[in-house]
């Protein structure tokens, strides 16, 4: 694992040289930094998933209606930060009552 230089200390996170307890600190420190940032979506906004099981379709099907319909301009999609295994990804959403 790396190192992070504080002034005249070198703390490693194995715990070979330095200062363990100062190895310890720059984890939590980073951990703060890296974890991930996910939007909190409106219970008004759906994926075309979830839009595609209340219209009993098919997801791609109801992809691409909403696809066309955005690019007519008669919706507009937002895209929220949301979680998918160990990524972060940015899912576009639709407003129900704009379908």
């Amino acid at each position: 694992m790396g190192s992070k230089t504080n002034g005249n200390k070198v703390a490693v996170a194995n715990g070979r040289k330095g200062i363990v307890g100062e190895a310890a600190a720059w984890a939590a420190f980073y951990a703060k930094i890296r974890a991930p940032r996910i939007d909190p979506v409106p219970p008004e906004w759906k994926t075309a998933s979830q839009i595609s099981q209340v219209l009993n379709m098919r997801a791609d099907s109801c992809a691409n209606m909403l696809r066309k319909l955005e690019r007519n301009g008669k919706i507009r999609p937002k895209k929220f930060r949301a979680k998918g295994g160990n990524n972060v990804k940015w899912v576009k959403h639709y407003r129900i009552h704009d379908v």
